[in-house]
């Protein structure tokens, strides 16, 4: 086995390590499937002039405790009811009106396993059909692919203003159930008059345009790799073959491996904000050289994913992300016992700061260079 290979699987085993029990029930199917997403699509097209066009899309889970969720989920529950109709209207004037509010609880991550069911709920004109089309495709894990993507570098919504609608408004109900563990599931929908409407071929206006979104599925996950750039003052004292004395102050190499851990699921997206939001994006690492060497530095970081509060709006920590640490490194040191009389140990640590960047975003910059 090589050097490179020989790093990487270690790496790999000390992922294992980081993996919590609760995370490794988590993979296992649930004999409770009570969690699940919904999927509410407005296709049906404003009156007035004065607002954009309110095609949107929105997608929670049933567990959230947010007030907001919990009379929109109530609304969506009332579509099974006698007044049906009547439902899908006060659900849409719901969706008009606290638009801009209901976009930041939307998300596209959903925590499932194989099986778990998502429901869909199209919002349409009375005198219009609907269809809503599933297409699922199945993904490696991230930290699978963060591991694909070393060794070949080694080789939000929109905001828009809403109107109330015109009367009429019919809705369409699709479920659909996963058949993979992880995958990526997009949602498509769209409307057409029917075939038995008077007024078919004298319609006026444009039809909505379809719309679709993109559900990210599987288990929760929290490990990530990340390519750190650091900044230490710490120097390592090396022995020199050629004149046989140890030399101090050899500056280590400023580019390290993380192996990072996060609070929160890596593909959560939700535009959350406050100092809640700021504590659910810390992340611990553990870094290591990409060299033959790999254990010659070893720093144990606290990273952010998220902006601290009240600087949200200014920038986004997702991409490029501080972190600070501490670090060791390896010093060659006399040892009349060995054969070479060198022998290496690790120094004091000393403080380590940097940015660190997700290996999928580092392998499209390193493509993109070329």
């Amino acid at each position: 086995m090589t050097a490179g290979r020989w790093s990487l699987s270690l790496i790999a085993a000390f992922c294992l390590t980081l993996v919590p029990r609760e995370t490794v029930q988590a993979l296992s199917p649930r004999a409770d499937s009570s969690f699940s997403p919904i999927v509410v699509i407005d296709l049906v097209p404003v009156v007035s002039e004065e607002f954009a066009v309110a095609t949107r899309v929105f997608s929670f889970t049933t567990d959230d405790s947010d007030p907001l969720i919990v009379e929109l989920v109530g609304l969506v529950n009332s579509l099974n009811a006698r007044d049906s109709l009547g439902g899908a209207q006060r659900l849409l004037s719901f969706v008009r009106q606290h638009g801009e509010e209901l976009s930041v609880h939307s998300s596209n991550r959903w925590v499932s396993h194989k099986g778990d069911s998502v429901e869909v709920i199209l919002l349409r004109p009375s005198r219009q059909s609907g269809a809503v089309d599933f297409e699922e495709k199945a993904r490696q894990s991230r930290l699978t692919a963060d591991i694909d993507s070393l060794m070949e570098i080694a080789g939000a919504i929109a905001k828009k203003n809403f109107g109330a609608g015109p009367a009429g408004v019919s809705f369409a109900l699709r479920k659909y159930r996963l058949r993979n563990g992880r995958g990526v599931l997009r949602i498509s929908a769209a409307t057409a008059p029917l075939a038995t409407d008077p007024e078919r071929n004298g319609a006026s206006g444009e039809q909505p345009a379809p719309l679709s979104t993109t559900l990210i599925t599987g288990p929760a996950e929290r490990v990530f790799l990340s390519a750190n750039s650091a900044y230490t003052k710490i120097r390592q004292v090396k022995f020199n073959t050629d004149g046989g004395t140890f030399d101090p102050g050899n500056k280590p190499t400023e580019l390290l491996i993380g192996v990072n851990y996060s609070l929160q699921d890596i593909f959560q997206n939700d535009a959350a904000t406050g100092a809640k939001a700021f504590l659910k994006g810390i992340y611990f690492g553990f870094l290591v050289e990409p060299t033959k060497r790999p254990f010659n530095q070893l720093a144990a970081t606290v990273g952010f994913r998220h902006s601290p509060p009240p600087f949200e709006s200014l920038f986004s920590l997702e991409t490029v992300s501080p972190y600070i640490g501490l670090v060791w490194a390896r010093d060659d040191v006399p040892d009349p016992n060995s054969e070479t009389h060198v022998k290496t140990r690790y120094g004091r640590p000393a403080m380590i700061m940097g940015l660190a960047l997700g290996l999928d975003k580092a392998l499209g910059w390193v493509q993109g260079s070329r």
